[in-house]
């Protein structure tokens, strides 16, 4: 779990853009930590997945998903060998027309994303 303060300050404008006021519920970071981590934020309504992306010394931040839990088909927790010895997972987000993957999740944040979604 991530605190919304504690994440970089563009990814908190684009965030805050995206969301219209809606609070967050609950934050956490998946994928690599220093290479383009995923920032996944979940409201009581939508879940929002953002990244901070380079180009050459170029930052910013961009919308990977932005779903209302309407649009999502289903949601399920993977695991690799991998990521079952390093406590890790993928988020697999499934909606009609794509699939959505967020890697490196800590599998407690990952089942407690789903929890939310789904209640």
């Amino acid at each position: 779990m991530a605190e919304f303060e504690g994440l970089p300050l563009k990814i908190q404008q684009l965030a805050e853009d995206q969301l219209n006021s809606l609070s967050i519920r609950f934050c956490a970071v998946g994928g690599s930590q220093v290479f383009q981590p995923d920032f996944v934020l979940v409201t009581t309504n939508r879940i929002l997945v953002l990244t901070e992306q380079s180009i050459g010394l170029l930052s910013y931040a961009a919308v990977r998903c932005n779903l209302d839990f309407q649009q999502i088909k289903s949601l399920t927790v993977e695991q690799t060998l991998w990521q079952k010895l390093t406590y890790q997972s993928r988020l697999k987000i499934e909606t009609a027309q794509e699939i959505y993957f967020v890697n490196g999740l800590g599998l407690p944040d990952a089942k407690r994303i789903i929890t939310l979604i789904k209640s």
